[in-house]
């Protein structure tokens, strides 16, 4: 992300909590929702799980007011980070 960093922190928010939710820099993850629960029982899910949730927050982080930008950025930063030319 240029010159700005991202902290995330996979904590237990209750399952009725927030899936994910950032503060600043800081991406929290609820390892106690129940789409975390399942998803990291398999480790092919639980990575794109992850990856989803941190780039839906950095999306966020940048573009609020346009949904469309912010979708728009998410998946650029997805495909980047699984693009076969790494």
């Amino acid at each position: 992300m240029g010159d700005s960093s991202v902290s995330v922190c996979l904590d237990f928010f209750g399952e009725s909590g927030p899936e994910c939710f950032s503060e600043g820099n800081v991406v929290y993850v609820n390892r106690d929702h129940p789409l975390f629960q399942r998803e990291s029982k398999k480790a092919a899910t639980y990575v794109m799980y992850i990856a989803r949730l941190l780039t839906q927050e950095i999306s966020l982080m940048h573009e609020t007011r346009n949904p469309r930008i912010a979708f728009n950025r998410q998946s650029k930063l997805l495909k980047d980070a699984f693009s076969e030319d790494r």
